[in-house]
């Protein structure tokens, strides 16, 4: 199935008249908005008394500007988070974390920056308690190469939505919004022609 195809069309109400819409533009757009957009810098600012500054970078904030992991670069990292989102509607980032002990307790430190592959994660909605809570939030990632699951907390995951959302949980993804937008722009051209295609 790809995005011309008529049986996804039919999926999402909107059936095809006239010239299909090139998968090379869409996938071209994508890449355009994903590498803008790990390309910007990230800066941190602070507020202070003599107003705001450029913070000092953390070990947290140095994650995220210069090495997520060890495997990609902050624009990798960024441009996968950014696809993910506006491909399926969602981008997920795992946040794995240790406890430093120290002599009286110690601090949560986040360790490195994972993006979860957003095809292969599913929101659950805990409504009868069984990880611990009623009414929280989890993540269920499915690696997609040893296929083991794994369960995070909201706490663990930084969850990167599209603004298109019917639940303020879940985005929709740019495709689907596209679609609706050329329906809407195919139906209009129709009524104008008074059902007349030209």
């Amino acid at each position: 199935m790809t995005l011309n195809s008529p049986s996804f069309l039919e999926r999402i109400g909107l059936k095809r008249k006239g010239k299909p819409t090139s998968e090379v533009t869409y996938f071209t757009c994508l890449k355009m908005l994903s590498e803008t957009l790990a390309k910007m810098p990230i800066k941190y600012y602070q507020k202070t008394d003599k107003g705001i500054i450029e913070a000092e970078a953390t070990d947290t904030s140095k994650l995220l500007s210069k090495r997520p992991n060890p495997f990609m670069t902050p624009t990798t990292f960024w441009n996968t988070v950014e696809i993910n989102r506006n491909h399926y509607g969602n981008g997920y980032v795992y946040m794995r974390k240790k406890f430093d002990r120290k002599k009286f307790g110690g601090e949560i430190k986040i360790v490195d920056l994972w993006v979860m592959q957003s095809n292969c994660v599913q929101i659950v909605v805990d409504d009868a308690g069984i990880f611990a809570g009623v009414g929280r939030l989890w993540y269920v990632y499915t690696d997609p190469t040893s296929g083991r699951q794994y369960v995070f907390s909201t706490d663990e995951v930084m969850h990167f939505k599209t603004s298109f959302s019917f639940d303020g949980i879940t985005g929709l993804p740019v495709q689907v919004k596209c679609f609706n937008r050329l329906g809407e722009h195919e139906n209009h051209r129709h009524h104008k022609n008074d059902g007349m295609e030209k």
